[in-house]
């Protein structure tokens, strides 16, 4: 007993007896915290599996909760954003079905409303995404994308939000691997109207009449965008009132970057419609609609199938023609703008852009009432002797609105009126001339 009592009041042993208690309460913290993970993973791959995708019930398969995959498999959305169901792919809605990417191409669907629209495909707002260059800061694409959210919203679109492992590399693969902006929209394609010509236009205000083909099928967007007036469709007008109507006519342009800039600087100015022939042209495709920066959801397009019909009943019509091409290698005692100048103010004109590097076909030159072109300011200076097509598509469109002012607008050019009642007429007979 004495022994005992000595033990237990033995000076050195209370601070060892204490030290151990220390040692035990540490390993007791430790798993807790060990412990503590456990339960929350447990309770992550509980919630996974209450959110897992029929595919992955069938297989037994779990998608994997870890911190590298936590933006994509984990509630990380934006509260300002609507709810969305889940999914980890995509699918077509329809065989036509096409996936619209950046910022301002899916919001300019969505605004213009000339699609169907079917679904609206989001990532998780704190995924790590590339800024779409159209939205030139965060703000812009917050902003941006709020409205989407809004409109789609409004418009009773169906919003699915693509999580998994592979989320992010499936909008890469839709888009191209160009910046996204982490909202792809799924829609129809635009409506566009075949045409045989383009109808005659009595005064400057008059509505642009359109002689339709009878292959433009029914659809909706079709009737909505180019109204039917007796045995014409319509393209209303929203010209100033000193000019006739101005069409462009893109003939085997290719490029869809080349593509999309012409309609979007075309809108800009105020072009009344594109026409494309039914083949050897960039498609409409959400390549051009980016490049256009939405315009393209915009602008009236135009397709024919049949080229010559098409030019001797526009023609007809009372239209003129020009065709842009590179200048001749010698001058020509008439001035390039004295083709140009008045001729909007007088007559409804197309202007004709051929292919990036072989320009017009060889086919529309004698139709042609004139050619146009861009000179070239340092002459045989440099290795620099064109212009891209979208850019003289721009310069040469301002030039036919600025000539078509009251204050520079001459008197009927004579040159241009003689070549009206010549049926066949091609100013330059270029040979292999290139576009700009």
């Amino acid at each position: 007993m004495q022994s005992f009592s000595h033990n237990v009041l033995n000076p050195g042993l209370p601070a060892r007896f204490s030290a151990r208690l220390v040692f035990t309460r540490s390993i007791s913290l430790t798993r807790a915290i060990e412990n503590g993970k456990r339960k929350q993973q447990d309770s992550a791959l509980r919630h996974d599996r209450r959110h897992q995708f029929p595919s992955h019930r069938q297989k037994g398969q779990v998608l994997e909760h870890n911190q590298d995959q936590q933006s994509t498999s984990s509630p990380s959305s934006s509260s300002s954003e609507p709810p969305a169901s889940f999914i980890s792919s995509i699918s077509y809605t329809t065989a036509s079905s096409e996936f619209l990417y950046g910022t301002f191409s899916v919001l300019s669907a969505l605004r213009a409303r000339r699609r169907k629209i079917y679904n609206l495909y989001r990532l998780p707002s704190s995924s790590n995404l590339e800024l779409d260059p159209e939205s030139e800061t965060a703000t812009s694409y917050t902003v941006a994308r709020e409205e989407i959210h809004h409109l789609a919203r409004h418009q009773q679109v169906n919003i699915q939000e693509l999580r998994g492992t592979d989320a992010l590399n499936t909008f890469n693969k839709l888009s191209g691997r160009r910046p996204h902006g982490g909202l792809i929209l799924e829609v129809s394609p635009l409506p566009r109207l075949s045409i045989n010509a383009l109808g005659p236009v009595v005064s400057k205000q008059d509505d642009l009449q359109l002689v339709p083909s009878n292959s433009t099928p029914l659809d909706t967007g079709v009737d909505d965008l180019f109204r039917l007036n007796g045995n014409h469709r319509t393209i209303p007008s929203s010209r100033p009132p000193n000019q006739y109507p101005f069409v462009l006519l893109l003939d085997g342009v290719t490029n869809p970057g080349n593509f999309g800039a012409i309609v979007r600087s075309a809108w800009f100015l105020g072009v009344d419609a594109i026409i494309i022939p039914d083949h050897g042209t960039s498609p409409i495709s959400p390549v051009s609609i980016k490049a256009s920066a939405g315009a393209l959801e915009l602008m009236p397009v135009l397709t024919i199938k049949n080229e010559r019909l098409f030019l001797i009943e526009s023609r007809a019509s009372g239209w003129k023609f020009f065709t842009a091409a590179a200048p001749p290698p010698t001058k020509d005692n008439v001035s390039p703008n004295a083709r140009i100048e008045g001729a909007l103010s007088n007559h409804p004109c197309v202007l004709v852009f051929g292919n990036e590097k072989s320009g017009p076909r060889k086919f529309w030159r004698p139709y042609m009432h004139s050619t146009v072109s861009i000179p070239n300011a340092r002459g045989t200076l440099g290795d620099v002797d064109s212009l891209n097509v979208s850019v003289a598509a721009a310069l040469l469109t301002q030039k036919f609105f600025d000539f078509a002012q009251p204050s520079v607008v001459p008197a009927k050019d004579a040159k241009l009126e003689s070549a009206t009642s010549s049926p066949f007429v091609d100013s330059f007979g270029l040979e292999g001339s290139k576009i700009f």
